[in-house]
């Protein structure tokens, strides 16, 4: 059972030491998020059997909650996803910034800059941006998506109409800058940050998912 001191990893690679090939993750998403943060690149397939509320990505691979999970593992149908990296960690559905005043450089050949507005951005994975229930993304398809969506603080009139519609950007990698520290939520765990350096490790997770997966 692990706690907020508990380092998953040092558990989990105890367990492949002694045998381990599957490991299996018991919680909702913030439990799944916090363990393949420091788990990911670790050769074994993940399972995962969803247990109380906030369990959006266990409909998206498709596992039931609670006990009706266990049939689906059993027949272990493994799909390799990617997964998204942040300043060295993993992150599997999305990393969200509240409106803040950025630079976001994409794949290092083009530079968007917020001047003189606020914009709101997501780099999405798993799961499209939060303010929408659209945009679901297929986590094999080698990209990752940023959303970037003015939210009308800093603009009047003129700009107001003219950027009020958000943008999509496939990138691979991204670099976002921020003068001073700005809240940034990795799979729903906030820090502070003034730069996030973002790239895709592509497939790299192995996961047990239901036939009822949204991809």
């Amino acid at each position: 059972r692990i706690t907020s001191f508990t380092n998953p990893r040092m558990l989990i690679e105890e367990e492949v030491r002694r045998g381990a090939t599957t490991v299996v993750i018991v919680g909702n998403d913030e439990t799944l998020g916090r363990v393949l943060a420091r788990t990911a690149d670790l050769q074994i397939t993940f399972g995962f059997i969803p247990v109380g509320p906030q369990n959006t990505l266990a409909h998206v691979l498709g596992i039931p909650a609670g006990v009706e999970a266990v049939p689906v593992l059993s027949r272990r149908t493994v799909e390799k996803i990617d997964a998204g990296v942040v300043n060295g960690k993993f992150f599997l559905s999305r990393i969200s910034i509240p409106e803040s005043n950025v630079v976001v450089e994409c794949d290092g050949r083009y530079a968007v800059a917020s001047e003189g507005m606020k914009v709101a951005v997501e780099i999405c994975n798993l799961l499209g941006p939060s303010w929408s229930e659209e945009g679901r993304l297929h986590p094999q398809d080698g990209m990752l998506e940023a959303y970037i969506r003015p939210t009308g603080k800093g603009m009047s009139g003129f700009f107001r109409r003219t950027f009020s519609r958000e943008s999509v950007f496939p990138v691979r990698t991204m670099v976002v800058r921020s003068r001073e520290p700005i809240a940034v939520y990795v799979d729903d765990r906030m820090s502070k940050e003034t730069i996030l350096e973002i790239s895709l490790a592509r497939k790299r997770l192995k996961m047990i998912t239901g036939k009822e997966r949204k991809f």
